[in-house]
């Protein structure tokens, strides 16, 4: 019946939907606020945390991703509420680093106005979706990203300047590398945790995801952790996270994805930060931005290896529920109903077919429609169908016409 069919294809849509009402209802809720306040104190305590020294350069600016995820999914009702609490929590981090009040006031309206511009456009280019729900939406990501970081390197770069007459070039790669670090690696996750995606379910606990973890967990621990080994097995240690990552992309959810690279590049970039590790990047040329690249460009192929997965799913998923749909509408129909492929081989065969001419689905599926004719219809039937693709003339095949079936019993009915 209609009802039924509509009621089983649409199983998929009406869970969509309660988990994106679910989703806008918390965003609208005080906890939402407090919480997303929570953690971007903690992520300016992190990345506070990450400065090399003597240079006192940050190296990695989550606060960045966190902000634009927070203002691009608040509700209308805590907007503003939002907006000075990431000011004071800004204002905040800043005193206590020794910044001084005019300094602080400047770098905070530098935050603030690149939080605001990357979540309006993060609302109007990509809105519903995730940036790693496909490559169009990660690509459209990026853009927002490098555009974030231009703008605040660039105003960031000059008050420092005007400040204390620094070189403006160095602080200018050095404060944009942190940025897209930052917005890359985080907002991702923070993301697909603020707006759930039925392509991208929660955690799955399984034996891959503990393995996956604790594989992560030895290789960074030997990479940067243990200084009993040799410096070429800590490097190998470090290089083999890499593919560890790319595997994780392309088995697990984006989540999942979002989730291990995240905590690898937190784990590697503090580490970096204390002077742990293979090699120590304070003693190499332009040591620290050959840390922020390299990142970067490995958490850029990761999250879109996943966006191609994420796709795929997507497209497999879509293509699932059409044929649910199909099979549903097949099943009830009243007539008998038979598809082929271009080879002529029986692809569908509804139970109306089934009592039709007498054979069970499972016995026809597979072979070519001739099974179905009499003897004078199945010897012409491949020229027929050969003749239509070649031309795609409509002469047999590809005109409604009344012709005789075969049962399986052999008697021929109209």
């Amino acid at each position: 019946p209609p009802k039924m069919v509509k009621k089983e294809a649409s199983g998929s849509e009406d869970f969509l939907e309660q988990t994106t009402n679910a989703a806008s209802a918390l965003q609208g809720s005080p906890i939402f606020l407090l919480v997303g306040l929570l953690v971007y104190a903690l992520s300016q305590w992190l990345a506070f945390s990450m400065h090399i020294q003597p240079q006192n350069i940050s190296i990695f600016w989550p606060p960045a991703g966190v902000m634009l995820v927070l203002l691009a999914f608040i509700s209308r009702s805590h907007f503003w509420w939002l907006v000075v609490g990431l000011a004071l929590i800004t204002f905040a981090s800043n005193t206590i680093a020794g910044r001084t009040s005019d300094f602080n006031l400047m770098l905070i309206a530098n935050d603030i106005g690149v939080g605001l511009s990357g979540s309006w456009l993060y609302r109007r280019w990509i809105e519903k979706s995730h940036p790693v729900s496909s490559v169009r939406t990660f690509g459209l990501f990026l853009v927002i990203l490098l555009i974030s970081a231009l703008f605040s390197a660039s105003i960031g770069s000059t008050i420092i300047y005007n400040k204390f007459g620094t070189d403006i070039a160095s602080i200018w790669h050095n404060w944009f590398g942190a940025m897209v670090l930052g917005i890359l690696v985080v907002a991702p996750l923070f993301v697909i945790l603020a707006k759930d995606n039925q392509f991208a379910p929660l955690m799955r606990l399984d034996l891959e995801f503990a393995a996956l973890l604790i594989g992560y967990v030895i290789l960074l621990g030997m990479a940067h952790f243990t200084d009993s080994l040799s410096m070429p097995v800590r490097l190998a240690a470090a290089i083999l996270i890499v593919p560890l990552l790319l595997w994780t992309a392309v088995r697990r959810s984006a989540l999942e994805t979002s989730a291990f690279l995240s905590f690898a590049t937190v784990v590697k970039v503090y580490a970096v930060s204390q002077g742990w590790g293979p090699l120590d990047f304070n003693l190499l040329p332009n040591g620290v931005s050959w840390v922020m690249a390299i990142s970067a460009i490995q958490s850029g192929a990761v999250l879109l290896l996943a966006a191609n997965h994420s796709e795929q799913k997507s497209a497999e998923h879509s293509r699932s529920i059409e044929a649910a749909r199909m099979k549903s509408a097949i099943d009830a129909s009243n007539d008998g109903i038979v598809s082929a492929n271009d080879k002529g081989i029986i692809e569908t065969f509804s139970p109306s077919a089934e009592r039709l001419f007498g054979y069970p689905a499972k016995e026809v599926v597979g072979k070519n429609l001739k099974i179905l004719m009499p003897e004078n219809y199945a010897n012409e039937h491949d020229g027929y169908m050969d003749r239509h693709l070649k031309t795609g003339e409509k002469r047999i095949i590809g005109i409604g016409r009344l012709v005789t079936g075969k049962r399986r019993d052999g008697s021929e009915f109209p």
